[in-house]
């Protein structure tokens, strides 16, 4: 009799435990929940967190490679026009001189200018290449930088909600948390795999 009856009572008096738990605050299963999906939203914050860091400090540094490509462009222009003034120059003065020696000198030294003029064409067309390229680079930084931000905002709103929830005995900001927390690791997400808005 005492095997059959023992165990009724222990279900009887863990009711009553649970009964006094959710008067007094949280059931512990539930409190177990909570601090389980804290656990979870601090895991992801630390993620985004690292991610966003990474993304602006590419943003900089790319940035700063693109200006300094931009720059090595505009002086590879410079030059080229130099030289196309000097073969305008070299054409003007060849229709003018009478010896065949000064004839053949600066016929040597407009070829040699259109060389140049063509070698520079050649390297501006790669460096605007390279431009170009680091420029998508970083508005591909950009995006996931404003993305892993948003993402890491509400994650922390979310362990907020759910920590004053848990600790004032509030599901319902509990629950709040939860949405805060889904909807920012949705954008963290967006930030690693451009699920939307890219491009």
């Amino acid at each position: 009799m005492a095997d059959s009856t023992g165990p009724n009572e222990s279900d009887q008096k863990q009711a009553v435990q649970q009964e006094q738990s959710q008067e007094g605050g949280l059931s512990a299963r539930l409190t177990q929940w909570i601090a389980f999906t804290i656990t979870l939203m601090a895991i992801a914050t630390s993620f985004t967190s690292s991610a966003s860091g990474n993304a602006n400090g590419d943003i900089v540094n790319l940035t700063h490679t693109e200006t300094n490509k931009w720059a090595y462009f505009q002086a590879k222009s410079m030059k080229e026009q130099i030289f196309n003034t000097k073969q305008l120059l070299l054409e003007v003065e060849a229709k003018n001189v009478k010896t065949p020696e000064a004839k053949s000198y600066i016929e040597s030294m407009l070829s040699k200018s259109k060389e140049e003029v063509t070698r520079f064409q050649q390297e501006k067309k790669a460096l605007q290449a390279e431009v170009d390229k680091l420029h998508a680079d970083v508005k591909t930084s950009e995006f996931k930088a404003y993305y892993f931000g948003i993402g890491l905002q509400l994650l922390q709103i979310g362990i907020l909600c759910a920590s004053v929830g848990a600790l004032f005995a509030f599901v319902w900001l509990w629950r709040v948390g939860l949405v805060f927390a889904v909807v920012g690791f949705l954008n963290s997400l967006n930030g690693w795999y451009s699920l939307w808005g890219a491009g």
